[in-house]
């Protein structure tokens, strides 16, 4: 949509109509589905003995869908360490809040698109204007801040326009120690 269509409409309107609000709803639905039939089966265990040499495989599409769900996954990496070891967990840790981390970013370019982000940007306070959110601190500090770092450091990054090289590898090492720290804690619980 263009930016002066936009402005032109009630915000109720400009929301029910975009396609990547549509997408991150229906991909939070989808995800709170998947943990809620993982629980239900047994958990990481169950699933482990089940599928065998495929569980590894398993455990990281498990691991995306609910990280876009608001469900925690920090229990998948750490089941992932108690079933796998520290590096074998971490990595698949790892990969899935990666891939995650790509769709967040891929929603919140999209969402640059469709919703007036410019004009509520302005409407944030001066400090908060001030911040680049393409800054590599900015990038990799945000995934720490408890209960939105993983949707700031991605949906933002996206609807603003960061590169996507930067994001790449500003997310790669944001993700790798809280990956490594809960696989490692997930082998010292056996």
């Amino acid at each position: 949509m263009r930016d002066d269509r936009i402005q032109a409409m009630p915000l109720s309107s400009v929301l029910l109509r975009s396609r990547s609000l549509q997408l991150a709803l229906g991909l939070v639905l989808v995800g709170a589905t998947v943990a809620y039939a993982a629980q239900n089966l047994g958990g990481a265990t169950l699933i482990g003995t089940r599928l065998g040499w495929w569980a590894p495989a398993a455990t990281v599409p498990l691991h995306v869908l609910v990280s876009l769900s608001p469900m925690p996954s920090d229990p998948i990496v750490i089941a992932n360490g108690a079933l796998y070891g520290p590096w074998l967990g971490a990595l698949l840790g790892w990969c899935g809040w990666y891939l995650a981390a790509w769709i967040r970013f891929g929603i919140g370019r999209r969402a640059g698109r469709e919703l007036p982000i410019e004009q509520w940007w302005r409407r944030l306070p001066s400090w908060l204007q001030r911040l680049p959110a393409g800054h590599p601190g900015v990038l990799i500090l945000s995934r720490y801040i408890p209960g939105v770092g993983g949707e700031l450091s991605t949906l933002v990054p996206g609807a603003r326009g960061v590169a996507p090289w930067r994001f790449a590898w500003c997310t790669a090492i944001a993700i790798a120690p809280y990956a490594l720290a809960l696989a490692v804690f997930g082998t010292a619980l056996i």
